[in-house]
């Protein structure tokens, strides 16, 4: 009987932290990221959420420890090799010139050498994100809902198609309503699956972690505090601590799924 390999993670880290003991930024923690999965990061203001994104994409060096992309450490990647394999979305990108919607997305192809606005790639980008409405628009001249969506199509055509590429998305759903939410995170969910993506998602919406994500990982003041299915992560108890709310979770049978309301 042949063995099977076991697979490679896309994302590893292993003991990564930030800052000192008496002064953590983010506490020493481990995980791994496979091709196909969405890895949902919650926690409360000054949790440590954008500082881990920072950490696994190599913009800040970690204090300790060491992260890997594939089979090598990320500092053994060349930066034009990063581009073509990673992309990271930021909480803010404020664009103070007139570029066209569709400007702004071919952006993302810089590193492919490809990054003509009329590209039928940038138009199935701006089509994932929920943004081919806004062709031919300015960005200046946009709602920041609107802005939102298209910085997701630049990200999202940095590495379409690329198979076992990683995407960073730093909250990329505060601006936009139920609707778009919905929308946006059904077409990241195909497109993870259909490209053995791995997405990193730093969320506050705990429904919308439990609903889209596989797993969540829960962080208060640089400490992780649970990673593991939604299920897992959202005890009553352990939210309420963690957020200092009063709050009341409910389970749905039809779909497993586990919701959180704040009481009154």
């Amino acid at each position: 009987m042949t063995q099977k390999t076991a697979k490679q993670p896309v994302l590893t880290a292993r003991e990564i932290s930030l800052g000192k003991p008496d002064s953590w930024r983010l506490q020493p923690m481990s995980l791994d990221l496979y091709d196909g999965q969405i890895l949902a990061v919650c926690g409360p203001n000054g949790a440590g959420k954008s500082s881990l994104l920072s950490l696994l994409t190599g913009e800040i060096k970690a204090t300790s420890g060491q992260v890997m992309m594939g089979d090598r450490l990320l500092s053994a990647w060349s930066p034009a090799e990063l581009a073509r394999n990673r992309a990271r979305m930021e909480q803010s990108n404020p664009l103070s010139f007139d570029f066209l919607t569709e400007e702004v997305v071919a952006l993302g192809r810089y590193a492919w050498g490809d990054d003509q606005a009329d590209s039928p790639l940038v138009i199935q980008a701006m089509q994932a994100a929920g943004a081919y409405e806004l062709l031919g628009r300015k960005i200046t001249r946009l709602s920041g809902g609107e802005r939102q969506r298209v910085q997701l199509a630049r990200v999202l055509a940095q590495i379409w198609a690329v198979p076992r590429a990683l995407l960073l998305l730093d909250e990329p759903m505060s601006a936009q309503d139920l609707g778009q939410q919905q929308q946006i995170f059904r077409q990241l969910k195909t497109l993870v699956k259909q490209h053995n993506w791995s997405l990193v998602c730093v969320l506050h919406d705990l429904n919308l972690a439990s609903v889209f994500a596989d797993k969540i990982l829960l962080l208060d003041k640089g400490k992780v505090q649970a990673l593991g299915k939604p299920a897992e992560v959202l005890d009553l108890q352990r939210i309420s601590s963690v957020y200092k709310a009063e709050l009341t979770a409910y389970y749905h049978p039809e779909n497993n799924r586990h919701l959180v309301m704040l009481d009154d």
